[in-house]
C-alpha cells in the first residue's frame, strides 16, 4: 500500500510525522483543558506553547527535506524562489526572431525579466557539427536551437556546460557537441523534431521556449553585386562578396504553427540582433512569418548590429539595415530601432579594423525621417570582442514594452 512507503527507512519524514503528532496531541489536550475547566491558567498558555514550537520544529524539519530533494541550493528562500517563479510567469509575452550568438545573448537577459519568451530560430545553418547532423541525417540544424536552449536553460550549471561541451579535434567525434548529440538522439527516439526540442527543454528547465521558424530544411543563396551567386549559409558568411540581396529555397518553404502562434499573441516581437542575411533574414523570408509580424498589434522592435561584416554589411549604417530588411520584406515590418551609443575602446576597434569590420555608423536623421523610433542605448560589453550585453539589453526592451 502507498501510505506504508511512508515508513520506509531512509525517507526521513517519520521524524516530522511524530513531532506533528504530538503538537496535535497537545492542541487537543488544551482544548479539553479550556472545556473542562472554563478558564485560563498557567498550564493552558504551557500546552498551546509546546504545540506550536512542536509544529514550528516539524514544519522545518519538512521545509528542510523538501530543499533536499528538489536540490535548492540552502542560500536560496523557497519563499523567493515561489515570489520570483510567480511574478516572471506573468512578464510580458515576447517572441525573439534570429539566430547565431545575438539571439542567444539575448535570451539570457531576458528570461530575467519574464518567463513568457519563444525564440524562433532559423534553420539555415549548414556548417559544422549542425551541417553533418543535417545531411547525414535529413534533421534541422540544432545548433542555434541548442544555444537558445542553454541560454534559457535554468538547470545545474554543470548540464549547461555538458550540453555546450565540444569535442576535440582529430577524434571521431570532432566538432561535434553533446547539446546536438542529444537532440538529434532524441529526435531519432521520439520521430518528431518539435517534440525532441519540447523534451530537451524539459532536461535543461528552460524557462521559455525554443522553435523553429520552419519545419523545412531552409537553403541560403546570396545574390552578388558583381552578378555571383553564393550557395549555403556557411560559404556565404566566409565569402568577401558584398550581398545584394538573399533567397531562401525552397521559395515556398512555410513556417511552423508555434511561430506562427507566439507572434499573434505576444506583448513584443524582437528582430536580432545577429547576422543580417544568414540570422535575420532567413526566417523573415519564410512564407507566414513576416505577414504574422505585420498583423499583431504588438510593439515590433529591430536591434541593429555593433559592428559592420565583411561580405554581408560592409560600410553599411543602420538605416542601410533597416532597408535591406524593408527591401526583402517589401515595407515596414518593426517600429522602433535600438543601437549602441556607448564608446568602443580604440585598441578593441584597431583588432577589427584588420578583419575589414567596422562600428555601425547611426545616421540618426534618416531613421528618424523614415517614421522609426529610434532607442539609443549603451547596450554593449567590450573587452576582447564587442558584443551586446545581455542584462542591459534586456533591460533596454523591458522599458520599450513598458511605455504605453
Amino acid at each position: 500500500m502507498r501510505f506504508f512507503k511512508w515508513l520506509i527507512p531512509g525517507l526521513k519524514v517519520k521524524r516530522w510525522f511524530v513531532i506533528h503528532l504530538a503538537a496535535l496531541v497537545l492542541l487537543i489536550l488544551a482544548s479539553h483543558y479550556v472545556l473542562s475547566e472554563n478558564k485560563l491558567r498557567l498550564q493552558l498558555a504551557g500546552f498551546l506553547l509546546l504545540a506550536f514550537l512542536f509544529y514550528a520544529y516539524s514544519f522545518h524539519l519538512l521545509y528542510r527535506r523538501f530543499m533536499k530533494v528538489h536540490k535548492i541550493e540552502d542560500k536560496k528562500n523557497i519563499v523567493d524562489i515561489l515570489y520570483d517563479e510567480q511574478k516572471l510567469s506573468k512578464g510580458p509575452k515576447i517572441v525573439a526572431i534570429g539566430g547565431g550568438t545575438g539571439l542567444s545573448t539575448l535570451l539570457a537577459g531576458l528570461k530575467t525579466f519574464t518567463h513568457n519568451i519563444t525564440a524562433v530560430v532559423t534553420v539555415s545553418d549548414d556548417g559544422g557539427s549542425s551541417g553533418i547532423l543535417r545531411e547525414s541525417y535529413d534533421v534541422l540544424p540544432p545548433g542555434d536551437m541548442r544555444n537558445c536552449l542553454v541560454a534559457l536553460a535554468d538547470s545545474e550549471p554543470l548540464m549547461r556546460k555538458l550540453f555546450q561541451y565540444r569535442f576535440p579535434e582529430q577524434k571521431p567525434l570532432s566538432g561535434h557537441t553533446v547539446g546536438n548529440l542529444v537532440i538529434l538522439a532524441l529526435r531519432n527516439i521520439l520521430g518528431n523534431f518539435e517534440t525532441a526540442l519540447r523534451e530537451t527543454s524539459k532536461i535543461l528547465a528552460i524557462k521559455g521556449k525554443v522553435v523553429p521558424a520552419s519545419l523545412t530544411k531552409i537553403k541560403l543563396v546570396s545574390e552578388n553585386t558583381d552578378g555571383s551567386y553564393t550557395e549555403g549559409e556557411h560559404k556565404i558568411t566566409k565569402s568577401v562578396n558584398k550581398i545584394e540581396k538573399i533567397h531562401i529555397f525552397p521559395e515556398d518553404a512555410t513556417s511552423s504553427s508555434e511561430a506562427i502562434e507566439a507572434i499573434t499573441s505576444c506583448d513584443a516581437v524582437i528582430i536580432g540582433p545577429g547576422s543580417l542575411y544568414t540570422s535575420i533574414m532567413p526566417n523573415l523570408l519564410i512564407h507566414g512569418i513576416k505577414d504574422a509580424i505585420i498583423k499583431t498589434p504588438c510593439k515590433k522592435v529591430y536591434i541593429c548590429n555593433v559592428m559592420t561584416q565583411e561580405g554581408e554589411t560592409d560600410q553599411y549604417t543602420a538605416y542601410d539595415h533597416i532597408q535591406a530588411i524593408e527591401k526583402h520584406c517589401k515595407g515596414k515590418i518593426f517600429d522602433t530601432v535600438i543601437v549602441n551609443s556607448s564608446q568602443i575602446d580604440p585598441a578593441v576597434l584597431e583588432r577589427y579594423r584588420q578583419e575589414n569590420s567596422f562600428p555601425v555608423v547611426v545616421d540618426e536623421n534618416n531613421i528618424i525621417r523614415n517614421e522609426y523610433r529610434l532607442i539609443k542605448a549603451d547596450v554593449i560589453n567590450v573587452q576582447n570582442v564587442v558584443r551586446h550585453n545581455s542584462e542591459k539589453l534586456a533591460q533596454v526592451i523591458c522599458s520599450i514594452i513598458s511605455q504605453q
